[in-house]
């Protein structure tokens, strides 16, 4: 059977259910017709409120009291209800109508951001009255009167407005108004429309239209009416201050109806109101009531609020639909909805067979009519060479119909027929299916990329007693596996021990050091178990470290017999000059504006939701944490500045006070590696030259190579690298691609940058077909895309997940082979990009995948991932580059495991966004990115891997190419400051004629502004003007000069020159001139001659100024705001 199974079969008294339910879905033209009644006529009372602000935003929890909400949307094509959970408000005041449409964005985005580029709608169409309906779009129409001109007034996630009269955009009014905003939530839509623009008219049309195209396919319509092209429902303005509320409808597809509303009265005198809820059956002929109307009497008080419930169960396949139905008790009609449904399962099969396990999942499907007969069912495996039953099964439990489990390791290999005999009282009905068990192939459970030995840059882990060593950090364990001490390139960032205590009975225990049981050694994994007794509770700590100082640490708590664990609490102290940075992966810290509060930790107490990979530190110290499911407990951070030290602390209360769950933490001092000593020796092409050169040029500037790393659609496959399966791939093409890069490094020593998105699999492939619901994330849906050699080059991508094994076992497996055969066996370089790494901060609770409990974060399984492709590139070659497109979560405990981390996407989608509700946001990085943001977020010494930040702000380069160029010089000052180049911006000349003219390899040194007693002096009036410094040898450094304030600066630069080894004299001072938002050319070519060769000014073409200056006297530099100079100092 593979993972694709045959038809289902089911006896002749069931059929023709089935066949008006296809007939149903094939023909929505044939759904529920009003007839022209007009008790059946979809209608709307808009109740009066008070104005809201038409901002997009919730300026305050009443704004929009009073307004009625509605949802229940149909698919505007077939018809039929939808899952859409946009929400509508409506309201008028005066003689103008107020709309809010919210929109929730998928759960899918927020798993997956990256791989939509942190954008989750599409809002390509820019041009007013543009087709907004290629786009992600919400709005209206109206029409005034019972047969007046229809209106459509709508926008799209860009801020493009479209209105037509009939369909006609010719027709354009300026008096309405929307606003909105959106981030990883939800789309917020606000409109408001005066009527007395249209014909005076006391009914009205009016329908709420919405599609989404980016992360999820929705056309919908809230009110639908066959053989309508425009349908309307009637809209009155109401005076009564009556208001409703639609919660939902539960899930009609299946059969179930769960209605539930609310209704509120905001008047000053009491009202009546009375409900219906029915559903109509129109399977046949005629229409036929099959549950209510069941009127309902609501008498509200003023300022009160009543429920509105249903419920039914199908008991069959039905095609039908329900009605919702209000109204006062003045006979007005408040609303009136009709939503059509089709629920055309009554009992189906549904099987899977999942290779890896050898697992056979059934699921037997039935309505509720069906259940109700349900007496048992039999499953028998039958093979099919010998028609012997090799398998049975019997169930007589409804409630294990949803998740049968068959173990089918003891079945031999070959081919079975399924048989599912379903007892319904006196009926029996068969289902069928086939099943085919295949050897499993050779890169099952395969062990590549999982080595013993420790890799380079990392040196082997040493232990003395309770302290472990790896490069750079040495942690002296406590209480319960957490660090009593933590050295940190030599100095010690705790102010203290980790406290640990429990409250057991009301009782506070502090937890001693206990015992230390170290059980496995090893050069790159020490284990070891801390055992300690506080009273009746007994805590065992079982923690494991590894190679690059990653820790995991599992408590779990033993209580005497009518003892209770209330809580655990760890407090982290760090001395207080260690802990002046922080950084997490939510919150503030995702946000694209800068803020106080994204630097600098909090300066008061501050209690989180656990924020996953907090760090902690300095500049060139530092803490992360993470964790992955806390299991039940209930868990708080909170951060407590103090006089001496800043604490950390950790609160969790457990839900099973008798027998608390185990509680698991991460923790990894930083920075995790030391610098590369390869880092200056290779050129992302781009940044420090124009163009590549040859190999010649490249070995006199002393390079190793020079490297393109982006190569998305290389493969055209994305991470799929089973290169030699020709249903894929022809057979000579990872050949012909050998041969090309062969070529390149022979020539120019231009190196190939392999692009793996890692966060998604290509189910147009023939492994997915066969694993796929082993391998997909759940949520999410295991696509099925048929086989055809036609489309054999296109990609089908879908989610993916870390914690498959089967599936990451197959990527490693045929990217080793891969990268051992377009290297040559290591004879030539070949890189490793990795994108869309956020796929794995997702939720996944597939039950085959040990994904942690509570669909947290998988970060073990990342960190495996991870570790294996890193293991696999430097096994073949160690100079192989290991790059790892960051979307700003800096999560450790697996970017451990790359030589650079790429970002600065993550500014891009949200910034856009953020702008089209506030135009005083610049085209510039002056509302992103401070000094401060950076030392905390960006820069190599506080993290470990190498940084390269991606520019990808290119409309501003497209629309504002002047504006752009210091714009750019702007983000060059802020980086490179921290020894972190830009990619994809464009660098201006005076920044590589600086650096060859000093020598830019392992021999540079960095020297960081915010370090002390450098020799390096600056005299400033203000705080965010700085400056670095490289050295390369005695008597020549390069000092950059960076302003980020908002007024131009001229400051006084003092250099202790005997620190820097120059001999007594003169000192040339070479002036390579300023780039940034003071100076507009920024030392870039305008912007038409980039569009031909060379692209940037070449460094040779950059006029520098020479200085003689002497030792004693200070350097007067000249620097305009949010911008840099350089100055070479020199003796000859």
């Amino acid at each position: 059977m593979g993972a694709r199974l045959g038809p289902v079969m089911v006896k002749r008294t069931f059929l023709h259910r089935f066949g008006i339910a296809m007939l149903v879905l094939l023909s929505p033209a044939i759904l529920p017709v009003a007839h022209g009644a007009e008790s059946d006529a979809a209608r709307l009372a808009v109740p009066p409120i008070a104005a809201p602000v038409i901002d997009g935003r919730d300026s305050s929890a009443d704004e929009w009291r009073g307004a009625c909400t509605l949802t229940g949307w149909a698919d505007s094509i077939l018809g039929i209800i939808n899952a859409d959970q946009t929400i509508v408000d409506v309201g008028h005041h005066g003689n103008t109508l107020y709309i809010r449409m919210v929109y929730p964005i998928p759960e899918a985005f927020r798993r997956d951001s990256v791989f939509y580029s942190e954008l989750p709608l599409k809002k390509d169409v820019t041009e007013r009255d543009g087709d907004i309906r290629s786009d992600d779009y919400l709005g209206f129409q109206v029409s005034p009167g019972e047969r007046g001109d229809v209106y459509f007034f709508g926008v799209n996630a860009a801020n493009t407005k479209r209105d037509s009269r009939n369909g006609d955009a010719a027709w354009s009014s300026d008096r309405w108004k929307v606003s909105q905003t959106w981030d990883h939530d939800s789309w917020r839509v606000e409109f408001s429309l005066p009527l007395d623009e249209f014909p005076a008219s006391e009914s009205w049309g009016i329908n709420f239209v919405h599609a989404a195209r980016r992360v999820e396919t929705v056309e919908s319509v809230w009110t639908y009416q066959p053989a309508q092209l425009t349908p309307l429902a009637r809209m009155r303005l109401a005076q009564r201050k009556v208001a409703f509320a639609l919660g939902g409808f539960g899930d009609l597809g299946n059969g179930s109806l769960k209605f539930a509303g609310r209704v509120s009265n905001h008047g000053d005198v009491p009202v009546i109101v009375r409900s219906s809820v029915a559903v109509t059956d129109v399977t046949g002929d005629e229409r036929k009531a099959v549950f209510g109307p069941s009127p309902e009497e609501h008498r509200l008080q003023p300022g009160a609020t009543k429920a509105l419930e249903a419920g039914f169960d199908a008991p069959g396949s039905m095609y039908g639909d329900v009605t919702v139905r209000l109204k006062d008790d003045r006979g007005n009609v408040l609303l009136a909805h009709r939503l059509p449904f089709v629920f055309s399962r009554e009992i189906r099969l549904e099987a899977r067979y999942i290779p890896t396990p050898e697992l056979l999942q059934l699921k037997l499907f039935m309505g509720a009519g069906a259940t109700a007969k349900f007496s048992s069912v039999t499953i028998d495996l039958v093979a099919k060479d010998s028609g012997q039953t090799a398998l049975t099964r019997k169930i007589v439990d409804p409630q294990q119909l949803e998740q049968i489990e068959i173990d089918c390791r003891p079945l031999a290999v070959g081919s079975y027929d399924l048989a599912a005999r379903v007892k319904l009282d006196t009926d029996l009905v068969t289902l069928h299916d086939r099943l085919l068990k295949e050897p499993q192939p050779e890169w099952v459970g395969n062990k590549v990329g999982i080595s013993h030995e420790v890799p380079e840059p990392w040196t082997a882990l040493t232990s003395e007693g309770r302290t472990i060593s790896c490069w750079g950090r040495d942690y002296r364990f406590g209480a319960a596996g957490f660090p009593a001490r933590i050295d940190v390139q030599g100095s010690d960032i705790l102010a203290g021990p980790v406290r640990v205590s429990a409250t057991v009975n009301g009782r506070r225990l502090a937890l001693n050091d206990g015992r230390f049981e170290p059980y496995e050694e090893s050069d790159t994994k020490i284990s070891f178990k801390t055992v300690a007794t506080a009273g009746p509770l007994s805590v065992e700590a079982d923690t494991w470290m590894e190679f690059d100082g990653f820790v995991w640490n599992t408590i779990t708590f033993d209580l005497k017999q009518g003892a209770a664990l209330e809580a655990v609490t760890v407090e982290i102290p760090f001395r207080k000059q260690y802990a002046t940075l922080w950084w997490t992966a939510g919150g503030a810290h995702r946000s694209p504006i800068n803020n106080s509060a994204v630097g600098a930790p909090p300066q008061t107490t501050t209690r989180l939701v656990p924020e996953n990979f907090l760090r902690l530190g300095d500049e060139e110290h530092g803490l992360q944490f993470c964790h992955e499911s806390f299991h039940g407990w209930n868990v708080t951070q909170t951060l407590i500045p103090g006089t001496t030290d800043y604490v950390l602390r950790y609160d969790a209360r457990s839900a099973d006070t008798a027998s608390p769950r185990s509680l698991s933490l991460g923790y990894m001092a930083l920075p995790c590696k030391p610098r590369s000593p390869y880092f200056r020796q290779y050129d992302f092409t781009g940044w420090s030259r124009s163009a590549t050169v040859d190999a010649d040029a490249l070995e006199k500037e002393g390079d190793l190579f020079q490297v393109m790393p982006y190569s998305e659609g290389w493969n055209h496959h994305y991470n799929y690298f089973n290169f030699w399966n020709e249903d894929v791939y022809d057979q000579d093409f990872l050949r012909k691609f050998r041969d090309k890069w062969k070529k390149q490094w022979e020539e120019k020593r231009h190196t190939f940058t392999m692009y793996i998105n890692s966060g998604v699999l290509d189910a147009n492939t023939p492994e997915y077909r066969k694993y796929r619901f082993e391998w997909q994330p759940v949520p999410g849906k295991a696509s099925y895309v048929p086989p055809d050699p036609k489309t054999k080059d296109k990609s089908y991508l879908i989610n993916g997940c870390t914690s498959a094994r089967s599936s990451t076992d197959f990527t490693m497996w045929y990217l080793d082979r891969t990268v051992k055969y377009l290297s040559e066996d290591g004879a030539i370089p070949v890189h490793a990009y990795i994108d869309c790494y956020s796929h794995h901060n997702k939720s996944c609770s597939n039950t085959l995948h040990d994904c942690p409990q509570d669909g947290a974060i998988p970060v073990l399984a990342t960190r495996e991932y991870l570790k294996r492709i890193y293991t696999i590139y430097k096994s073949v070659n160690p100079i192989n580059q290991v790059v790892l497109h960051n979307g700003g979560e800096n999560s450790l405990s697996a970017a451990s495991f790359t030589d650079i981390i790429l970002d600065g996407e993550q500014f891009r989608a949200p910034y856009y966004s953020t702008q089209i509700n506030d135009d005083t946001l610049p085209n510039n990085y002056t509302r992103i990115l401070d000094l401060e943001r950076v030392r905390s977020l960006i820069q190599t010494y506080a993290w470990g891997p190498e940084r390269y930040h991606l520019y990808q702000f290119w409309k501003w380069t497209e629309n504002e190419p002047d504006n752009a160029r210091p714009a750019r010089a702007h983000l060059w000052a802020l980086m490179f400051s921290h020894d972190v180049p830009c990619w994809s911006a464009g660098t201006p000349a005076n920044i590589p004629r600086a650096i060859r003219e000093l020598g830019w390899d392992e021999k540079t040194q960095y020297i960081p502004y915010w370090r002390k007693g450098t020799g390096i002096e600056l005299t400033t009036r203000r705080d965010s003007v700085v400056a670095s410094a490289w050295r390369r040898g005695d008597a020549n450094a390069l000092v950059m000069i960076v302003n980020d304030s908002d007024a131009a600066d001229t400051v006084r630069l003092k250099i202790d020159y005997s620190r820097f080894g120059f001999e007594p004299g003169s000192v040339t001072c070479r002036d390579y001139g300023a780039a940034g938002l003071g100076y507009p050319d920024s030392i870039f070519l305008p912007e038409a001659q980039r569009r031909e060769p060379p692209h940037y000014m070449e460094p040779e073409a950059l006029t520098v100024d020479d200085a003689v200056v002497e030792q004693d006297a200070d350097i007067s530099v000249a620097v305009n705001e949010h911008s840099y100079r350089l100055l070479r100092l020199f003796q000859d």
